[in-house]
């Protein structure tokens, strides 16, 4: 946009949005450049407002809604804040409502209490065979290779975690003959989907 913009006088970017997730990389940059420019005292060039509660406001008071939402009051009523932390989980209503980054990167798909309960013994065992596998890329460009298997126990393991995708075919391709792999997993709406033409294309 930038580029594009060199030949207008006096052009202007704006963004305005809420806080994203720990995932909203442009946005989450965007940000930071913003509060480096307000900590050097630039005064030309960049113009950065934000209204944000702090990390360790009380989400239930009113007076903290008050104190980061300008349009409380004007365009929004107590009444609809309240019914939406009723009803939003609270990472959401703190990012929504209170301006507040949700550095879980948005729900887990398996609630932290779940994951918690899981055994973790340390001790390392074979896996057995078949097992299925899952790959996922971050937003990051860093991905992984996990496998699991449900027998007499179920057991869940990270194969393999790098930066870049260059390396995760062959590699899913070692281990899905030397474990017997029963199905491969992705999600292909997300950055994982690039890779499904190229996995497909080696037999999978």
């Amino acid at each position: 946009i930038i580029p594009a913009m060199s030949t207008v006088p006096s052009g202007q970017i704006l963004t305005a949005s809420t806080m994203g997730t720990a995932a909203s990389d442009p946005l989450n940059k965007a940000v930071q450049r913003g509060r480096q420019a307000v900590d050097r005292g630039t005064t030309s060039g960049t113009a950065y407002f934000e209204w944000s509660a702090e990390l360790g406001a009380d989400p239930d008071d009113p007076a903290v809604w008050r104190a980061c939402m300008p349009a409380l009051g004007i365009t929004i009523t107590e009444e609809v804040v309240r019914h939406a932390r009723s009803v939003l989980s609270l990472a959401e209503f703190r990012r929504s409502y209170l301006n507040i980054t949700d550095e879980r990167r948005g729900e887990p798909v398996i609630p932290a209490a779940k994951w918690a309960a899981c055994g973790k013994d340390g001790r390392a065992y074979p896996l057995p065979n078949p097992v299925a596998l899952a790959v996922d890329v971050s937003p990051d460009g860093s991905t992984a290779i996990g496998a699991a298997h449900a027998a007499k126990r179920v057991q869940v393991e990270v194969i393999e975690h790098l930066s870049g995708t260059g390396w995760v075919v062959p590699r899913l391709a070692e281990v899905a003959k030397r474990h017997k792999a029963s199905m491969i997993a992705l999600d292909p709406s997300g950055p994982a989907g690039a890779l499904l033409p190229d996995i497909k294309a080696a037999g999978f």
